[in-house]
C-alpha cells in the first residue's frame, strides 16, 4: 500500500513504464515488489530564474530578474518529456525564459524597458511560455519580472557622468 496526502500526487510505474495516475489523498494498492510508486506536489511549484544580462536594441546591456509559477497537470506528459524530473522540468523551463526575454527586448532601447516596458515584456514572455504548457505536461500559473535593471558597471558610469555633470554646471553658475 502506498498513501497519499493532500495535495500530493503519484505516479505508479510496473517495470519502469508508467501504468497508473493517483491524484486522489488516501490509501491506495500497488502490486508488492513490482510497482513503483513516485509521489510528486500536486501544488503550485516556484521558479526562481537566474538574474541574467541580456543585450537590448545597440548591444544596451540590461538585467532581468524573474521567476514562475506552475503546477503539474499531466503526470504522465511530465514523464514522457522530463522523466519525472521536476529538476529538469526547471532547467527547460528557463531556458525557455532566457529565450523568451531576449526575444521580446532584441529590438528594444535599454531606455524604453526601463522606463515603460516591464509589464508589456512579462505579458509578451508569459504568451511565449504558455506554448510550454502542453509540451510538458504543466500549467504555468505565473511569470513575473522581479527587476528590471542597468547593470553594475553601466551604474557606476552613468553615476560618474551624472556627477561630472553636476561639478560641470556647479562651476558655471559659480562663475
Amino acid at each position: 500500500t502506498y498513501t497519499l496526502n493532500l495535495g500530493q500526487q503519484a505516479m505508479v510505474f510496473r517495470f519502469n513504464e508508467l501504468v497508473h495516475e493517483e491524484q486522489r489523498e488516501g490509501l491506495h494498492f500497488k502490486l508488492p515488489f513490482i510497482d513503483e510508486v513516485k509521489v510528486l506536489g500536486a501544488y503550485v511549484y516556484e521558479l526562481d530564474g537566474k538574474s541574467g544580462t541580456f543585450l537590448a536594441l545597440n548591444a544596451e546591456p540590461i538585467v532581468v530578474d524573474y521567476y514562475i509559477t506552475y503546477q503539474i497537470k499531466d503526470l504522465q506528459q511530465f514523464q514522457e518529456q522530463v522523466a519525472g524530473s521536476v529538476t529538469r522540468l526547471q532547467e527547460l523551463l528557463e531556458q525557455g525564459s532566457v529565450t523568451a526575454i531576449q526575444e521580446n527586448i532584441d529590438d528594444r532601447s535599454q531606455a524604453s524597458i526601463l522606463a515603460e516596458g516591464r509589464e508589456e515584456m512579462r505579458l509578451q514572455v508569459y504568451q511565449n511560455l504558455l506554448g510550454l504548457e502542453n509540451q510538458y505536461g504543466i500549467a504555468l500559473v505565473d511569470f513575473r519580472v522581479n527587476r528590471v535593471d542597468l547593470p553594475e558597471q553601466t551604474k557606476a558610469e552613468v553615476e560618474a557622468s551624472m556627477i561630472q555633470e553636476r561639478t560641470a554646471e556647479k562651476e558655471r553658475s559659480e562663475e
